[in-house]
């Protein structure tokens, strides 16, 4: 739904959520989200850890997946920053611009593996907001007891082990 809503503010353009594969050519830009079976036919990358993320061009179609669904989510930020040039400053201000016009090819590709599992920010609105946190790849919540959040899941309880650990 967030990639929904900003291609539509982004360029204009209404994307069409359909879960049958047979509708996709009815659609002018196809994407598919995730671990889905058009995926498996026709994407030839992986993902191989949780948060990594793989934004894949292929015949036509963006293909957007992770090691996790909160690996998928951050492939699909990664995109509505880089090609749709959204900017998330705060959780009360995102900047998104109009008139682009989205174009996709083969170079637009992109592996990423985060170099950390914990990513923790000690400012306010990365540790209350599991929505802000998310779009900014912060996998710690401090005052939110809600680790099973709708954005990805799999976020650490961030109360007693600030820090990092390194691959």
């Amino acid at each position: 739904e967030e990639l929904q809503t900003f291609i539509y503010e982004t360029t204009g353009y209404l994307l069409v959520i359909v879960t049958d594969e047979r509708m996709l050519n009815m659609a002018t830009l196809n994407f598919s989200i995730g671990e889905t079976e058009i995926k498996n036919d026709v994407a030839a990358g992986s993902a191989e850890k949780a948060d990594s993320f793989a934004r894949e061009i292929s015949g036509g179609m963006c293909f957007i997946f992770g090691g996790s669904d909160r690996g998928t989510l951050y492939g699909v930020y990664d995109f509505i920053e880089d090609v749709l040039g959204v900017k998330f400053i705060s959780s009360d201000v995102t900047v998104v611009p109009s008139g682009v016009i989205l174009r996709l090819n083969e170079n637009d590709s992109v592996f990423e593996t985060p170099a950390f599992d914990i990513r923790s920010l000690w400012a306010n609105e990365t540790q209350v907001d599991p929505l802000f946190a998310a779009r900014k790849r912060i996998t710690t919540l401090f005052y939110n007891d809600n680790l099973s959040t709708p954005y990805g899941g799999g976020m650490y309880n961030d109360y007693y082990n600030p820090g990092h650990n390194l691959n």
